[in-house]
């Protein structure tokens, strides 16, 4: 038994009296009976009634239908109660949407039965409208534009994006058949294409488009779509329409040829490259043989001079081939040079556990060992090892150190020190001296091949070592910087990914 609110509106006090002890007894609520259809319209936007029992005839300046009219405005049921049943007064209740007739008399079965059926058709009603602007608000909120059709083809609704893209408004499409709406080509044979409405229909399932479609705009414009269909089905399972869901993929098709044109660059850059490579493999071995051969017998040649007829050379003729001499040798360090930078870009890197402590110990001593002259002191501090390829990562601290014992020729009291500095997400490795330094704003040009700070009169050197070290650490996915100043000193850093902060530092002994 319902406890819904019921609000009377009977002119007829004697009538409304009865009505309200006979819904009373059927268990609903009547808060209140007016006899108005001004006083039921302030009584209705106070109490918010489930339902209105309507006479038609009322007194007053409002009757009954239109006192119903402004209350289904306001999505509240009314069932008329009347004594009339002539087709004119039939025809005007109907006008106004009600939820019930009854004709007076009635008794308390067809008040049961009448304000029951009313209740549950507007609870399913607004139910209903709920389910609505839920499936609206969804379908105008997606990115894909969306046409349902009934059966016929006939278009029910259509989406925003759909408005957009066919170039129709929902007005304007709304009772057309969607093959007026949704006019679409074969983008290779430009051929028009079938309506899938039909094929959803016989299948009773959803189908897709594997041609590329070109999508007609109302104004004639083509748009390359894809598109899918499928069937809208009842509770039954029985096909009712039929939706189409389409997007446009002209931005797609355009990365689409883009990534092509990318991927046809880049195919035709590594054949160039591989092309280069192969030359530059040519040109190694010529600067190996062909140009290393004819300084190897120069030098060859002019220390047979110095060694065997040094005594019928003035001072002048042994300076200049003392000379020559040193540029030879200068000359073939650098093609040894060049020839490690460029092999660098084409070795492999073949990963093991270094024990970097070790390595630069092992390093110091031997290049020391040129200098047995020179008071230079290591401050080796705790390293932590790491995996990287063993003669590049050598190479890197041969030429850091070979750097620091080089400049730092004029302390009377040379120190290098290396070690390590970070946390647990990175380590970051530093080879530091406390020789000439450099000016900070050069720090941009340390890196080049060529690139010198000094005069090859100040200090000897080829310019390629550094760009060696920065081209290693660039390899094994590490950075490289340097700090310094004038007179201050230069410490160089470097960072590998495969550093291992978790490992117990090595720590060995400080050399002087």
């Amino acid at each position: 038994m319902s406890n819904a609110q019921i609000l009377v509106v009977e002119d007829n006090s004697n009538v409304a009296t009865d009505i309200q002890r006979r819904l009373k007894s059927l268990g609903y609520n009547v808060p209140t009976v007016v006899s108005t259809g001004e006083n039921a319209l302030k009584v209705a936007a106070t109490r918010r009634p489930d339902l209105v029992l309507m006479d038609i005839m009322l007194k007053g300046n409002m009757d009954g239908m239109e006192t119903a009219k402004k209350l289904s405005a306001n999505n509240i049921p009314v069932i008329y109660l009347t004594a009339y049943s002539d087709p004119n007064t039939l025809e005007r209740a109907k006008a106004t949407g009600p939820y019930g007739y009854l004709l007076k008399p009635f008794n308390e079965t067809e008040l049961h039965t009448t304000i029951e059926i009313a209740l549950y058709k507007h609870r399913m009603e607004r139910k209903l409208q709920h389910s609505e602007q839920w499936l609206s608000t969804t379908l105008n909120s997606i990115g894909e534009a969306v046409i349902s059709t009934d059966m016929k083809g006939t278009i029910v609704s259509m989406n925003p994006v759909a408005e957009a893209l066919t170039g129709w408004s929902s007005r304007e499409a709304s009772r057309k058949n969607i093959s007026e709406v949704f006019r679409t080509l074969d983008q290779k044979s430009r051929s028009p294409l079938e309506s899938p409405l039909k094929k959803v229909i016989t299948e009773k399932a959803a189908i897709s488009n594997n041609v590329t479609t070109l999508l007609v705009t109302k104004g004639g414009k083509e748009i390359p779509i894809e598109n899918n269909a499928a069937p809208i089905k009842s509770d039954d399972g029985s096909v009712t329409g039929v939706v189409v869901v389409f997007r446009d993929i002209a931005a797609r098709m355009k990365a689409e040829d883009e990534i092509r044109r990318l991927n046809d660059e880049l195919r035709r850059r590594v054949n160039e490259l591989t092309a280069v490579n192969k030359e530059l493999g040519t040109f190694n071995y010529s600067v190996s043989h062909d140009l290393r051969a004819p300084l190897i017998a120069i030098d060859a040649f002019s220390r047979i001079l110095q060694e065997d007829f040094v005594a019928s050379l003035d001072p002048e003729a042994q300076k200049h081939l003392q000379s020559i001499r040193a540029n030879t040798r200068n000359m073939l360090q650098l093609i040894d040079d060049l020839l490690s930078f460029t092999r660098l870009s084409r070795s492999q890197i073949e990963k093991v556990d270094i024990q970097v402590a070790a390595q630069v110990k092992s390093v110091f001593d031997e290049l020391m060992s040129s200098h047995p002259n020179r008071k230079i002191s290591l401050k080796l501090l705790p390293l932590p090892d790491v995996r990287g390829d063993r003669a590049m990562i050598r190479q890197v601290f041969v030429n850091l150190l070979s750097n620091a014992i080089k400049f730092t020729r004029n302390k009377e009291h040379a120190l290098i020190e290396v070690g390590c500095r970070g946390d647990s997400c990175e380590t970051v490795y530093f080879v530091k001296d406390n020789g000439v330094g450099f000016d900070p704003k050069d720090t941009g040009r340390l890196f080049n091949v060529f690139q010198r700070l000094h005069s090859p009169g100040q200090f000897e050197g080829t310019g390629v070592g550094l760009a060696i070290v920065h081209r290693i650490i660039e390899r094994h996915g590490g950075r490289l910087w340097a700090e310094g100043k004038i007179d201050k000193g230069a410490t160089f850093c470097f960072t590998l990914p495969d550093a291992d902060p978790g490992t117990n530092p090595t720590t060995l002994a400080d050399e002087e």
